[in-house]
């Protein structure tokens, strides 16, 4: 389970195809699967929290007795799954299955490991490991990664690239 190179030899078979791509191309590419891949997280962002909200509206209408809609019973019951997942007994039981033997092991990662190599792949790797391959390929052409450019341009790349991300963790940190 989250063994990388599984996601690395799959985005492989699809970068294949943007081997004889111009950098410039594979840069608007990746920036255009950057954008998607983005565009989703934030959609799932929003979708938490009305999660959260939905759980704390049903907080509040349990404690004033209220019944409860749909929507807020469904939020409701995934939050308590939620929860129930997360207890010290769950964890517990969760560690014994993981020290039972191999094959057990292999047994009880199975729906999970099902899900990360089915689903995964459409979620999140495309937009993130394709978009990197491509970008690794652009940089690859441009001779960056070859060393041969000056100590200026390395230093100029790293600042703009701890700023960029220094920033962004920062945002993500401060807002969510």
């Amino acid at each position: 389970m989250g063994e990388i190179l599984y996601q690395y030899a799959l985005m492989g078979f699809l970068v294949y195809s943007f081997r004889q791509m111009a950098p410039k191309r594979l840069i608007a590419v990746s920036i255009l699967l950057i954008s998607i891949g983005t565009f989703w997280n934030y959609m799932d962002y929003k979708d938490t929290k009305k999660f959260v909200a939905n759980v704390e509206e049903a907080a509040v209408y349990k404690a004033e007795d209220k019944e409860l809609t749909k929507e807020l019973k469904g939020a409701s019951e995934r939050w308590e799954k939620r929860e129930k997942d997360r207890s010290s007994e769950a964890i517990a039981e969760y560690n014994a299955e993981m020290h039972k033997g191999y094959f057990s092991v292999v047994a009880f990662l199975a729906p999970t490991n099902f899900e990360y190599d089915t689903v995964w792949p459409y979620r999140g790797d495309v937009w993130d490991v394709l978009s990197m391959m491509l970008i690794g390929i652009a940089l690859f052409r441009w001779n960056v990664l070859s060393g041969a450019k000056s100590y200026r341009f390395y230093g100029t790349m790293a600042l703009i690239g701890y700023a960029l991300g220094l920033a962004i963790n920062y945002y993500e940190v401060k807002t969510f």
